[in-house]
């Protein structure tokens, strides 16, 4: 079967968003566009990588922490060393029962990975159908047990590096 270049993006786990809570395995997907997908300018960059970034803007701030002297700002911008960065268009937190499995937590960022990129092609907010945002389906209370099983298996995906370069949405054109 043959894809257009364009078809192709990828997925990361964030381990710095990789956790339990509360008996729940919580895992960040990050979301990546191929460099031929629709807005891809809008996720690569140019940002600061030298120190005097971390150390902050030293000019004056008004009220609302903005620089008064715009030029100035603009002065010590132009100055920072850049380099080009290549963000996520997305990221994602998805919660797991405990006895979720490495392929299901694949298959699961896959699927993102297709779903949120229909909804960003066609510029509707991945996050505008609230009908399940912030609202619990049901109501677990985790067992201890469950808590140390997603304990060990945070671990063990933040050892991996899991991500999946290459997805493929076959169900679109």
């Amino acid at each position: 079967m043959y894809f257009e270049m364009e078809d192709y993006m990828f997925f990361k786990i964030e381990n710095s968003g990789c956790e339990e809570e509360k008996g729940f395995i919580k895992i960040r997907f990050d979301l990546f566009l191929d460099p031929m997908d629709y807005r891809y300018n809008e996720t690569y960059y140019l940002w600061p990588t030298s120190e005097a970034y971390g150390d902050g803007y030293k000019g004056v701030l008004d009220g609302n922490e903005l620089p008064i002297d715009q030029n100035d700002y603009d002065t010590w911008w132009d100055s920072l060393e850049k380099e080009w960065v290549h963000a996520p268009f997305q990221s994602h937190f998805v919660y797991f029962e405990s006895t979720v499995t490495e392929e299901e937590i694949m298959f699961c960022g896959e699927w993102a990975c297709i779903e949120i990129k229909r909804r960003w092609d066609n510029n509707i907010d991945p996050c505008s159908n609230d009908r399940f945002k912030n609202k619990p389906l049901i109501k677990i209370i985790p067992s201890v047990e469950d808590i140390e099983v997603s304990k060990t298996k945070i671990e063990e995906i933040k050892s991996k590096n899991l991500e999946k370069r290459g997805i493929v949405d076959i169900w679109a054109k």
